[in-house]
């Protein structure tokens, strides 16, 4: 279940869930292409995507969570997994909107690091939920993660230590671009504010 829904991959099969994918992760390189934005723009965002696509961002990552299964992985080798697997997807996000914006590369550098910090919150409150909410919260089945021994940042640090992180990154997030951005960056720390929230 997702969303309150079935999965893809339930409602209509695996073969068809893998093809929507792989269409999905073609079209955002059509929209790139389609934008209308300038050619070394369009260039910079094809360039930023593959590579957080590819073999050293997302797809690298959701293979190390497979390993992870069938293993217990070192802190790092966790931090790691987090790092491609969800923080890949929400960097290059964030990049996409500096560089369609024109802004020059320290800014770009600068919001990827508060992507970073949310990305690393969004997968650590993502495992405190599956352990505190319920399915009817979530809309999708809670408890996944221990039924398959799959080790999480609950799972390696525990409760506390989990929720302390997702305090200190957000807080770290939030301070990064208020002092630089001042009111620009509202929407952003807001973000970051909600998303720390969910598990309070």
């Amino acid at each position: 279940m997702r969303r309150g829904k079935p999965a893809t991959h339930i409602q209509f099969g695996e073969a068809t869930a893998l093809l929507a994918g792989d269409l999905l992760a073609i079209e955002a390189f059509n929209v790139i292409a389609g934008s209308g934005a300038p050619p070394e723009v369009c260039g910079r965002a094809v360039t930023a995507l593959a590579s957080a696509s590819g073999a050293r961002g997302m797809i690298y990552g959701q293979e190390l969570d497979l390993r992870n299964e069938k293993r217990t992985p070192t802190e790092a080798g966790l931090l790691e997994t987090l790092s491609y697997k969800t923080g890949a997807l929400i960097r290059v996000s964030a990049a996409l909107g500096v560089i369609g914006a024109g802004l020059e590369m320290e800014d770009e550098a600068e919001i990827e690091h508060y992507a970073q910090n949310i990305g690393l919150v969004f997968q650590i409150v993502d495992d405190l939920l599956d352990v505190t909410s319920t399915a009817e919260t979530l809309g999708k089945p809670i408890g996944s993660d221990a039924e398959q021994g799959k080790t999480t940042f609950v799972t390696m640090f525990g409760m506390t230590r989990s929720r302390q992180q997702v305090a200190d990154l957000t807080a770290e997030a939030i301070e990064e671009l208020g002092d630089k951005y001042g009111e620009r960056a509202d929407f952003l720390c807001e973000y970051a504010r909600r998303l720390a929230d969910r598990v309070n």
